[in-house]
């Protein structure tokens, strides 16, 4: 016994061994793909599939089979479920009524992400409301602003990297006052095919039960106010909602079936067959012969002569599945199959069937809404449009190279564009209009999702791009500011003391604002020697005079001249001192001048001996032994260097003039009439005082008055 065990063990192991095997190898498969995406490129198809949806809405790029379409089905929809491979990503998406039309556009999304962080991101065209948890995985959060949503809009991404959307907007002025657009970014190998981006069929994608919605209850309520406020139809979840039933038609349509409202009113207002009964799944017809299944309608028609199922069903925009119940021509008006009961073909010949019942299948995009040509006869019957005006305002930007041709399907991206900007801008009010060929625009494909710092321009005094933050996404497009991809340096920071430090130095390590204590460098100064400056002693005599104190100079009766070179110290302007004079009286024609131990001086120091009279003394000419006197250029009439100058003596009178070659004129009117002499010899040092003359009528004489120095003193001459 414990043989025959042993021999079946390795049989009995093996199985759970080898799906273990396989789940694992899955599980490695997985992660890898999951590691894989955040280097992966957005924009690169091969790395991501794409979902775009825009307008009324035109989903003019899905990863399902239906390829491009329109799809204006009311209420809640799924538009993305992936929830298998990495983070679960699930996004839905609430349709309102465009204006009075059959179609629709978007008035908010949830966004439910699952993995590391858990939670739901709502949006509508003026807030972003996050989970706890969720913040650096949603940007922009909170209020948003206008511009903030047609502009670079809202980002949604799941940790891992793996699935992302971008949703922008435009308002409108009639109903419901806003749109919302999506781009959709989701991994290779992580999308399913569910949802309006993925499903075969988009019916299934139609939310009707409250508990399956990831809208709350108060975002629900927020939505429908704004859609009903409008006035038209109200839509499925919303307070006061009623299917649609055509007129003529018994038994309700049941929630799959709705689709079939319109066609069926179009239908029975005009010619040919009447669509007059609906068959649910609990009719008698439906229990005999088990139709509809969960893709079908059945529906009776009256005054059918001569058409089939195909045609009925045709009429209605979808295929047919089969003709279960064959009535004659007396008919009945219950879901019954009737004297000729049995199946027949969707094409059956039988001639002379005017009642009978056929089998529809639900049409993979149930709610197409107007089309294009609903739009051309529209623009045909409005006065203020033409066809042509449409076709022209929207064939710009990157659709300028586009023909289009009404009878020909579009099959690129770009043609779908075209024909939903068309389709938009008709039925669009006037103001509006602008706002629809822009908004086309912006889903020109190729167009950035996000931007990088190395993206942005960092624009401001001493601003400088983070290294660091090179290839950090900020955003939508738009979204980038100077305090997140860039450094504040002290480039441009006025120091008010001290001196500037390197324009490279980081004001708080990058993030500002900038201060003295990092932009500026304290001056370390060294003590100046002091320079004492003592006042000239002040020389007086008994007349007025100008007294200038040269250098210390000695002097002697001997015709030698001694000069000491007095030692200078130069301050940062000169220093002149006025002083009332004392009178003092001398018993020679000298003047005592005692040197100052320290004179300081810029220009010479000049006392004079009233205290409103300043003399300018341009020049302080000193002899030094064995050179001739040198006298000033300002000295006017200069002649020889020994040449005696011819005295004056001039009485003051009223009727002279006076006049000054630049110097003081009070100086002038000043004291006695004096005499001028110049003589000159070796011991002697003249200076001479700028400007006094006087001009008599008739004739010009200058004097020049000159004052001599010796050792015994200075006196006029």
């Amino acid at each position: 016994m414990l043989r025959t065990a042993a021999l079946l063990w390795p049989l009995v192991s093996a199985v759970p061994q080898q799906d273990s095997t396989a789940l694992l190898q899955f599980k490695a498969s997985s992660t890898a793909l999951c590691d894989s995406c955040e280097a992966a490129d957005l924009q690169n198809p091969a790395d991501f599939d794409q979902c775009n949806f825009w307008g009324d809405p035109h989903y003019t790029e899905t990863w399902g089979d239906l390829g491009r379409f329109d799809y204006q089905g009311l209420g809640v929809h799924d538009v993305v479920i992936n929830n298998v491979t990495c983070d679960t990503f699930r996004m839905q998406a609430f349709h309102c009524q465009y204006r009075t039309s059959r179609n629709a556009v978007v008035l908010g999304f949830v966004i439910e992400v699952n993995g590391s962080v858990s939670g739901t991101v709502f949006v509508n065209d003026t807030f972003v409301e996050v989970s706890a948890g969720l913040e650096n995985l949603v940007s922009p959060i909170g209020e948003i602003s206008t511009q903030q949503l047609q502009n670079g809009g809202i980002n949604v991404q799941t940790g891992d990297r793996c699935n992302f959307v971008n949703i922008n907007g435009k308002p409108i002025n009639f109903k419901p006052g806003y749109l919302l657009n999506a781009k959709v970014r989701s991994r290779v190998g992580v999308t399913q095919n569910a949802g309006v981006c993925g499903s075969p069929q988009l019916f299934p994608t139609f939310v009707s039960d409250n508990s399956s919605f990831l809208f709350t209850t108060g975002q629900i309520e927020q939505l429908c106010e704004q859609c009903s406020s409008f006035g038209g139809e109200i839509s499925p979840a919303c307070p006061n909602y009623v299917p649609p039933q055509p007129p003529g038609i018994t038994n309700e349509l049941t929630e799959e079936c709705v689709w079939a409202a319109d066609p069926i009113e179009t239908q029975n207002a005009g010619s040919g067959p009447d669509i007059i009964q609906f068959c649910g799944p609990d009719t008698p017809i439906a229990a005999n012969f088990s139709f509809p299944g969960p893709n079908q309608c059945i529906f009776k028609v009256s005054g059918g002569g001569g058409n089939n199922c195909d045609d009925i069903c045709g009429l209605l925009g979808t295929t047919c599945s089969n003709m279960p119940g064959r009535v004659d021509s007396a008919g009945n008006t219950l879901c019954v199959a009737g004297d000729l009961a049995g199946p027949g073909p969707c094409n059956d010949p039988s001639p002379g069937l005017n009642t009978f019942s056929c089998v529809c299948d639900i049409p993979d995009v149930p709610f197409p809404g107007d089309d294009i040509n609903d739009a051309e006869e529209v623009a045909n019957n409005d006065p203020n449009i033409s066809f042509q005006e449409a076709i022209d305002n929207c064939t710009v930007g990157c659709l300028a190279n586009l023909t289009f041709d009404i009878n020909v399907p579009p099959q690129t991206e770009l043609e779908y564009l075209l024909r939903g900007c068309i389709i938009d801008w008709v039925y669009a009010d006037n103001e509006d209009r602008a706002d629809i060929v822009d908004n086309t625009q912006e889903q020109c494909p190729g167009l950035a999702l996000t931007e990088t710092c190395a993206e942005f321009t960092c624009n401001g005094t001493g601003l400088i791009p983070d290294p660091a933050k090179q290839a950090v996404e900020c955003g939508p497009p738009g979204t980038c500011t100077n305090a997140f991809c860039c450094l504040q340096t002290c480039e441009g920071f006025i120091c008010t003391s001290g001196t500037p430090a390197p324009n490279s130095t980081l004001c708080n390590g990058g993030a500002g604002p900038c201060n003295e204590t990092e932009c500026c460098i304290e001056t370390t100064t060294t003590a100046a020697p002091t320079t004492t400056t003592t006042p000239a002693p002040t020389t007086t005599t008994a007349e007025p005079t100008t007294t200038t104190t040269p250098a210390p100079t000695t002097s002697t009766a001997e015709p030698t001249t001694t000069t000491t070179p007095a030692p200078t110290t130069t301050t940062a302007e000169p220093t002149t001192t006025t002083t009332p004079a004392p009178t003092t009286t001398t018993a020679a024609p000298t003047t005592t001048t005692t040197p100052a131990p320290t004179t300081t001086t810029a220009a010479p120091t000049t006392t004079t001996a009233a205290a409103t009279t300043t003399a300018i003394v341009p020049t302080t000419t000193t002899t030094t032994p064995g050179k001739k006197p040198y006298y000033s250029p300002y000295k006017p009439f200069r002649r020889h260097r020994r040449h005696w100058f011819r005295r004056f003596r001039r009485r003051r009178h009223p009727s002279y003039a006076y006049s000054s070659y630049g110097a003081n004129k009070s100086l002038m009117q000043s004291g006695t009439p004096d005499e001028d002499e110049h003589e000159e010899d070796g011991n002697s040092t003249d200076v001479q005082l700028q400007g006094r003359s006087w001009l008599r009528r008739g004739e010009v004489q200058i004097k020049t008055r000159i004052i001599k120095c010796s050792s015994q003193g200075c006196a006029s001459g």
